[in-house]
């Protein structure tokens, strides 16, 4: 009862999510809430509020226990964060609907863009890649059908990217969008998922191309993964 509360309890802090200039209202994503609690019964048992990063207030780095890579969540607009992964010398940004955040972060420090890792088109999400592109050209990995424009590397379900060593494996998750992927990395402890959209501490992605039943495919997908796996949402 008490999980169940705090789940309910940030549910409440869902006001809106931002893509584009379509502004999601806060009921459209209490009702959608109800699809992910079909397939993650319950949310808290299957995921846990503490292994779902929902609330970003300011950078924080965390080191992984089974390597030196660093995941640091970078505010973005009024709700957003873009994660990025490093070394202590080059990083990866993942979902980089800004530039101007991750340009600070790798002057700040003092670190160097290796690549570009997007889950979907969504321009919360990806229109700060041509900007980083411009500072720098690197790898961008993206769905094979994806609709963002620079995308490098098209990559399909069970296709990798290494990043910084470390191999990631491309889960498709439509539903969100058409375009929706997520990166695993299974081999790292704990393993570490990228989902974008598709899953919230406490609700999913709105639908916005994909089906229910796609939707509901992909949640059960994500919820076949190890038990220990952190989900960067």
């Amino acid at each position: 009862p008490h999980r169940q509360a705090a789940v309910d309890q940030e549910l409440q802090l869902v006001i809106a999510e931002t893509v584009g200039d379509s502004v999601l209202d806060r009921q459209s994503l209490l009702a959608q809430q109800g699809l992910a609690r079909m397939a993650l019964k319950p949310v808290d048992e299957s995921f846990g509020i503490d292994r779902c990063h929902f609330v970003i207030l300011q950078p924080i780095t965390r080191p992984n226990r089974a390597s030196i890579m660093n995941v640091t969540a970078l505010p973005a607009f009024k709700d957003n964060y873009i994660w990025t992964l490093d070394d202590g010398r080059s990083a990866w940004v993942v979902d980089p609907g800004d530039a101007r955040p991750v340009l600070d972060h790798l002057q700040r420090q003092r670190l160097e863009l290796a690549g570009i890792l997007v889950t979907h088109h969504h321009p919360d999400h990806s229109a700060g890649v041509p900007a980083l592109l411009a500072h720098r050209t690197v790898p961008v990995a993206g769905a094979a059908n994806s609709r963002v424009t620079g995308i490098s590397v098209p990559l399909r379900e069970g296709e990798m990217i290494e990043v910084l060593g470390t191999p990631f494996t491309v889960l498709e998750v439509p539903g969100h969008t058409l375009d929706h992927v997520a990166f695993l990395a299974t081999a790292l402890d704990p393993p570490l998922l990228f989902c974008g959209d598709t899953l919230f501490s406490a609700g999913c992605g709105r639908l916005f191309e994909g089906s229910p039943a796609q939707l509901f495919n992909s949640l059960e997908k994500m919820r076949q993964l190890p038990p220990a796996t952190l989900i960067h949402c």
